[in-house]
């Protein structure tokens, strides 16, 4: 089976997207592993996949946050 590819750029990372012959649609982010999806519309398809992205990058972004407050409290008590 034969698959189509295109590739989209959002908020500053490559989407690509595969779509074969059987009709489904599948789209990863290039440098984020963890962003991906399959569906049965190429919309539906870039909806989720903007999704992800977001809520991955959201993730990264609190996580970020709330690290050195965590790692503040175990220096504290550990000294």
């Amino acid at each position: 089976m034969r698959n189509t590819h295109e590739v989209e750029q959002y908020d500053g990372h490559t989407i690509v997207y595969d779509h074969d012959e059987g009709g489904a649609w599948g789209a990863y982010v290039e440098d984020l592993p963890v962003c991906f999806t399959v569906a049965d519309t190429r919309e539906e398809c870039g909806q989720h996949i903007r999704e992800a992205i977001t809520v991955y990058l959201d993730a990264l972004h609190r996580d970020m946050r709330e690290r050195p407050a965590l790692y503040a409290g175990r220096a504290a008590s550990a000294g």
